[in-house]
């Protein structure tokens, strides 16, 4: 009887460290990995006139059409220390902050030198990988991020972009890492268990135990205290003489 006992409860103890496990499972997600890409690197110098004046409209490129910059004749370029803007690179970088909370990058560039700033803005044109872009994400959702060393955060632009191009062109006034980046992501609810979905299996199997259990032993019982009439009235020896 204990040792039916004891499998009871290792049986009783299995089933509700199982459903600790299934619940615990249900609420775990797995993150998604950053999606990567990359578009080659290009650096171009220009004429300016005095105070930072360009003479003349300016039209950068990567090798790969990546990257394109316009710059409007009469544009004043100046560096962080309100000289003449002499030259400018631009290229794809990795190394950049971390998003916001539910949004992910897609791409990221970084333009030099830091500090440059332009009046009136400048266009760019940065060109993304389609097959980088969420499920559910639409390409019209994407947006411009600029990171802001001051105040250590993303600052977000509107930009205008050309699905079939897969382009997303917007106005800039100063240098930054500007990145491509998706609308908030908010991961969905996980669905809540019901808890009578697993609460009724588990009292059933402890009531099925539980009358198992009983009925062993009031086997056990009647057995132990059962007594035949031979045991009370053993039979007489037919040979034992008197």
């Amino acid at each position: 009887m204990a040792k039916l006992t004891r499998l009871s409860g290792i049986f009783i103890v299995s089933a509700l460290t199982l459903f600790t496990l299934t619940a615990c499972d249900n609420n775990t997600s797995s993150p998604t990995p950053m999606p990567t890409s990359t578009f080659a690197p290009v650096s171009a110098t220009w004429d300016i006139a005095g105070r930072g004046v360009l003479l003349h409209d300016v039209d950068l490129a990567s090798t790969d059409d990546a990257i394109t910059v316009h710059i409007a004749r009469g544009t004043i370029a100046e560096d962080s220390s309100g000289n003449s803007l002499a030259e400018m690179g631009m290229a794809t970088t990795y190394s950049h902050p971390a998003p916001d909370t539910y949004r992910q990058i897609i791409a990221s560039f970084d333009f030099s030198p830091s500090g440059a700033t332009f009046d009136p803005g400048i266009e760019i044109t940065l060109r993304y990988d389609p097959a980088v872009i969420p499920s559910g994400i639409r390409e019209s959702q994407l947006i411009i991020a600029c990171y802001d060393e001051m105040s250590e955060g993303w600052q977000y632009i509107n930009g205008a972009v050309n699905p079939y191009l897969d382009t997303i062109t917007f106005t800039a006034s100063h240098f930054s890492t500007f990145t491509i980046q998706t609308p908030m992501i908010i991961p969905p609810e996980p669905e809540p268990i019901e808890t009578w979905v697993i609460a009724v299996p588990v009292v059933a199997a402890l009531l099925l135990i539980l009358c198992v259990s009983l009925f062993l032993y009031s086997r056990y019982k009647k057995h132990s205290h059962q007594v035949s009439d031979e045991d009370l009235y053993p039979p007489e020896d037919e040979d034992e003489e008197f």
